[in-house]
């Protein structure tokens, strides 16, 4: 029988969130979180971040996390 440590560990299934540029500029900034503020309470999948089917404030989170961050083009 092999101990449970040495066995696989379990699927785990990570998702990025889309980033968060909505200027064009490639880099979040905050204008682009301001957009995302905006559509706050509404189901816009643009502003969407975490696919929950609403923009709330874990979108706005992600926003932040990505500040001055870089996207890929």
């Amino acid at each position: 029988h092999r101990p449970d440590y040495l066995s696989p560990p379990p699927s785990v299934n990570f998702r990025s969130a889309a980033c968060a540029d909505y200027t064009g500029d490639n880099t979040v900034r905050i204008p682009d979180i301001m957009k995302i503020i905006q559509k706050y309470g509404t189901n816009d999948p643009l502003y969407d971040l975490d696919v929950n089917g609403i923009v709330l404030i874990p979108d706005i989170t992600i926003g932040v996390q990505q500040y001055g961050q870089s996207c890929p083009t």
